[in-house]
């Protein structure tokens, strides 16, 4: 019988602290493929997922959705700025449809262009600031729970 391989795991939050994505950073390839089957060679993934808490049909309380988001998954070996900015930006999409954000105003080409003739700045509440600062934040807190953890150190020790 094959030993059991854990992930490190943990949760990075877009915006707030209610809505959240779970990382899961396997020690091998296999070892990911094995939690979450894929078709070719993938370095890592990032699924969106709803989960909810339905209560006994007797206690009377409604069924409520839990604040997990998204489940991504990397390699050990696969930890680079590229791998993953493109799984957090994933992710991104996955928090932006939870939180009903219509992304469809960002790259629709009119409003694009005349933003950006009128205006130096946009507002911060806009939908295009708000998915780019959730999608910098899941990053920033990725690379500081790396480094925390120790992940990082080949890569600042020069190894």
């Amino acid at each position: 019988m094959r030993a059991e391989v854990k992930p490190v795991t943990f949760r990075v939050y877009p915006e707030n602290r209610s809505l959240y994505a779970v990382i899961n950073i396997w020690p091998t390839k296999t070892a990911m493929y094995r939690h979450r089957p894929l078709g070719r060679d993938y370095q890592a993934t990032t699924k969106g997922v709803m989960v909810y808490d339905v209560p006994p049909a007797k206690s009377g309380k409604p069924t409520r959705k839990r604040g997990l988001f998204a489940e991504i998954n990397f390699c050990r070996a696969c930890l680079g700025i590229g791998v993953v900015s493109h799984e957090m930006t994933h992710a991104a999409f996955c928090w932006a449809e939870r939180r009903g954000l219509p992304l469809e105003t960002v790259y629709s080409a009119q409003n694009w262009k005349a933003n950006r003739k009128r205006n130096s700045t946009m507002k911060l509440d806009s939908v295009e600031e708000r998915f780019c600062y959730a999608l910098g934040e899941m990053c920033r807190q990725f690379t500081q729970r790396c480094y925390d953890l120790g992940l990082y150190r080949e890569v600042v020790q020069g190894r």
